[in-house]
This record gives structure tokens, sequence and C-alpha cells, in this order.
């Protein structure tokens, strides 16, 4: 007897929410951890896109690349091919930011992430807790992000958010 088993159709969903408040934030660029890009000991930095229909677009990118050319760093981000972790829905409500996508996977279904944080200003955000949705671990975060303007930002249409 074989068993197959497909993780695409037991996956964790995201579902787009209805954004309460979308010019809480500036979303016409792409934000980045000032918390990842300033520490030594890390190699890449985090990244966000955040989209009008509540879907952004998340990664990393390193650091050196960004020094050297920063519009082309970002061009080559937009341009990869994406996947199903580089995806998540995101909610704004009363001055926070609620954001959750899918954590790889080492072989089982995708589980999802969920990220909260408190909005400084249109342009400046900080992640304050994570929960992580495969063991239920909680723990509290304090990481700047930092919007940049970008010349081309990658688009956000996928095959898995529906």
């Amino acid at each position: 007897m074989v068993f197959l088993c497909f993780t695409s159709c037991i996956d964790q969903k995201l579902h787009i929410r209805n954004v309460q408040n979308p010019g809480a934030l500036d979303i016409d660029g792409v934000y980045l951890s000032e918390t990842n890009k300033e520490d030594p000991r890390e190699i890449a930095c985090s990244v966000i896109f955040l989209y009008r229909n509540s879907v952004m677009v998340t990664g990393g990118v390193y650091k050196s690349d960004l020094k050297n050319n920063f519009d082309g760093t970002m061009e080559k981000f937009a341009s990869l091919a994406r996947e199903k972790t580089d995806f998540g829905v995101y909610d704004i409500s009363k001055g926070e930011i609620y954001m959750e996508f899918w954590e790889p996977s080492s072989g089982g279904p995708l589980k999802t992430t969920i990220n909260k944080a408190r909005i400084i200003d249109k342009r400046n955000f900080i992640i304050t807790y994570m929960k992580s949705n495969y063991k239920g671990a909680e723990r509290l975060v304090d990481e700047l992000y930092k919007f940049y303007p970008v010349k081309h930002k990658p688009d956000s249409t996928n095959n898995f958010i529906r």
C-alpha cells in the first residue's frame, strides 16, 4: 500500500483581511529591518513589501548588496521567482499592524507565523511580538522596520492567497 500526502492541501491558509486604516503606513516602497541592517553578526536584512490588497511579500537581501546598489538589489528581489513562503497578509488596526505569513518547513505542512507591530509613524514600525504556529512558541521582539522608496516594487499577484 502506498500513501501519498500533498502538503499544499493541508497547509494552514491565509485569508485577505479588511485593512481598517490603509493610510496608517506608506506602502509605496519597502520596509527594511534596521535591527538586522545594523547588527554586524547578520549578513542579511529582512524586507517587507506591503500592498493595498493586504498582501505582503517578505524575504531577505544581503546587506553588502544593499550598500553597493540599493535600487538594483530591490529590483533583483522583485524579479525573483516567488514561493509560497514569500507571501503573507497583514491588517492595520488601532495603531498596530498584524502580519501573518507561512514559515518554511522541513518536510511537513506549512504553518504560519504571526507578528504584531506597533506603528510609530507612516514610515516606521516596531515588531513587538511573534508567534510561531509550529510549536505555539511565542516571544517578545524589538525589531525596527524603516520605509525606503523604491523604483520598482514586485507584483503582489500570487496563487497562494485568496
